[in-house]
């Protein structure tokens, strides 16, 4: 009885193989429709082809939830392409930065009281005569920056990093000097443009998801019912 069903069920149209235009468990052609479809025009559950469109895609053009090939489109995840996270593309998913993680910090009055050198919280800023000074609750303190660090703080301070930064301070004969220096930049969400661009991207990711919908998922759909139904 439950071969019988089987043949009726094989003779009312599902298919384990597919080809051409019958879509198939495992389809295989030119225009490949199916679970599984390997083909130049290929839509499926794993679709592989030169267009392959569906849950997973990887072709030439690839068009689904999970993409890769030389231009694909992922709502999930796309390489080499632009999606909601990928390799090697336009990541349209906001991404915060993980935290930094720091060395313990002291003040200068410990450093200026003998207590060893030390990391000091500092405010950088470029004076009207060019140089570069360090600020500590409004208060410029009375140390030098070593010469070969004043290059790459100035291009530091000309990015939206912000001002902020850890000086190490130790004594040097009769004066204080800092003799590195660490940027802290300001977070993410704290940095011109940042919600300004966090709006595009979450329309562009509508946009594509809509695109997604028409172009791959909603067909794909429609030929499984005929498979399955």
């Amino acid at each position: 009885m439950l071969a019988t069903s089987r043949w009726r069920r094989y003779r009312s149209g599902v298919r384990f193989f597919g080809g051409g235009d019958e879509v198939g468990f495992i389809s295989v052609g030119q225009h490949a429709v199916g679970v599984i479809a390997l083909g130049q025009n290929a839509v499926g559950v794993i679709a592989i082809g030169q267009v392959a469109r569906g849950v997973v895609a990887v072709g030439q053009l690839g068009v689904g939830i999970f993409t890769a090939g030389q231009l694909s489109l992922g709502v999930g995840y796309a390489i080499m392409g632009v999606g909601g996270n990928g390799k090697i593309a336009l990541r349209l998913v906001p991404r915060l930065e993980p935290p930094r993680e720091y060395p313990p910090c002291t003040n200068f009055a410990a450093v200026q009281a003998g207590w060893g050198d030390g990391w000091v919280d500092a405010d950088m800023h470029e004076e009207a005569d060019g140089t570069l000074a360090l600020y500590a609750d409004g208060q410029r303190l009375p140390l030098k920056i070593a010469a070969q660090l004043i290059p790459r703080a100035k291009v530091v301070m000309r990015t939206k990093a912000g001002n902020r930064v850890l000086a190490h301070v130790r004594r040097m004969e009769t004066c204080f000097i800092a003799d590195k220096l660490m940027s802290v930049p300001k977070p993410s969400q704290e940095r011109e443009g940042f919600w300004t661009w966090l709006l595009v991207r979450t329309v562009f990711l509508i946009i594509l998801a809509c695109g997604v919908w028409v172009v791959a998922l909603w067909p794909l759909v429609g030929e499984l019912a005929k498979l399955f139904g």
